[in-house]
C-alpha cells in the first residue's frame, strides 16, 4: 500500500517522485489558501466587531442622555405638581373667602331691606 509515494510496508526511505511533489505542492497551496481565507474572515469579523462596538457606544451615549433628560423632566414634573397643588390650595382659599364675603354681604343686604 502506498501513501504519498511511500510504500507503507517498505521501511526504506525513498525520494518522493514528481507526482508526490506535485501533490505536496497542491496541499501547500490549499493550506495557504485556507489560512488566507481564515485570516480574511478574522479581519472581517474584527471590523464588524469594531463597527458594533461603535454603534453600542453611540447607543449607550444616547441612553445616558435620555436618562438625564428623563431625570430633568421628572424633577420639572415634581416642581410643577407642587406649584399646581399650591395654586389649587390658594384658589380654594380664595373661593372660601369669596363665599364668606358674599354671605356677609347678603346678610347685610337682608338687614338693610328689613330696616327699610
Amino acid at each position: 500500500m502506498q501513501l504519498f509515494g511511500f510504500n507503507l510496508h517498505d521501511t526504506t526511505l525513498r525520494s518522493p517522485d514528481d507526482e508526490t511533489r506535485q501533490a505536496y505542492d497542491a496541499l501547500d497551496i490549499l493550506g495557504q489558501s485556507s489560512l488566507d481565507l481564515v485570516n480574511q474572515l478574522a479581519a472581517e469579523i474584527a471590523e464588524m466587531e469594531a463597527q458594533n462596538e461603535a454603534r453600542l457606544t453611540d447607543v449607550l451615549q444616547q441612553l445616558s442622555a435620555a436618562e438625564a433628560r428623563q431625570q430633568a423632566l421628572a424633577e420639572r414634573e415634581r416642581r410643577a405638581t407642587g406649584a399646581a397643588s399650591e395654586a389649587e390650595s390658594w384658589l380654594l382659599q380664595v373661593q372660601q373667602s369669596m363665599k364668606e364675603k358674599l354671605g356677609r354681604w347678603n346678610l347685610q343686604q337682608t338687614r338693610v331691606s328689613f330696616a327699610a
